[in-house]
C-alpha cells in the first residue's frame, strides 16, 4: 500500500482458528518512537481484527497484534508515509483516471504520481497510463483483486483490463482529447499483510 502523511491505514487481523475465544490487542508505534494502543474493533465472532491508524508522520509505522484465546500469536505489519505537500490538479486527476482514490486502499503514493507525471512531460492521460502499466506489470498488485460492477475477475484477466486502459488514455493524449472519459475500476476489500507469527521486529 502507499500512503502520504494524513492518510488512515487500515490494519485487518485474520485469526484461524478461532472459537469465540479470542481476543486482541495493538501496539502501534508511529517513525519516532511514539507507541500508541488503539483499541480495535472485531467481527466473525473474533475471526477479523480491525484497527484504524492516522499516519501523522512521515515514516514507517508498524502495528503490532498480540492474540490470545484461540489461535494465540503475535505479529506485526507496517506502513510508510511519504511526506508530501498537498498533491496539484494533475496528481488528483491521475488518481481519479486509475480509481486510486480510496485514501486507506491506495496503490499509489502522491511522490510516485509526481513521478509518474515528470517522467511523462506533466502529461495526465500519459501518467494515468504508464501507472497503469506498472500496476498491470505488479504481481502483487494485480492480485489484489478488482471488482468492477459486482463481478470478480482474476490477476491475469485484471492485468489485460489494465493495459487495455492504458492503451485508450494514450490514445486520447495522441488525439489531444479534452474530455475526461470515465476510465476505471472498483477497488475490492484486500488483506495485504496474511496472518504469522515469525515477525521479525
Amino acid at each position: 500500500m502507499a500512503y502520504d502523511v494524513g492518510d488512515i491505514a487500515v490494519f485487518t487481523l485474520n485469526v484461524a482458528p478461532f472459537d469465540g475465544t479470542t481476543a486482541a490487542t495493538v501496539l502501534v508505534k508511529a517513525p519516532d518512537g511514539t507507541p500508541s494502543t488503539p483499541t480495535p474493533t472485531s467481527s466473525g465472532g473474533g475471526a477479523v481484527w480491525t484497527v484504524q491508524v492516522p499516519l501523522t508522520q512521515a515514516g514507517a509505522w508498524y502495528v503490532g497484534w498480540t492474540v490470545t484465546g484461540t489461535g494465540a500469536g503475535t505479529q506485526w505489519d507496517s506502513a510508510e508515509a511519504d511526506p508530501v505537500p498537498p498533491p496539484s490538479d494533475e496528481q488528483r486527476q491521475v488518481r481519479l483516471l486509475i480509481a486510486d482514490t480510496d485514501p486507506g486502499n491506495r496503490f499509489f503514493s502522491t511522490l510516485q504520481l509526481a513521478d509518474f507525471l515528470a517522467m511523462n512531460s506533466d502529461s495526465v492521460r500519459r501518467a494515468a497510463a504508464q501507472a497503469l502499466d506498472v500496476w498491470a506489470a505488479n504481481e502483487a498488485m494485480v492480485s489484489k483483486k478488482i471488482r468492477t460492477q459486482d463481478l470478480s475477475t482474476d490477476g491475469p484477466a485484471v492485468a489485460d483490463a489494465l493495459r487495455k486502459s492504458a492503451a485508450e488514455l494514450r490514445r486520447q493524449a495522441d488525439a489531444g482529447d479534452g474530455d475526461a472519459d470515465s476510465v476505471g475500476f472498483e477497488i475490492a476489500e484486500y488483506e495485504p499483510y496474511p496472518y504469522r507469527t515469525d515477525w521479525p521486529y
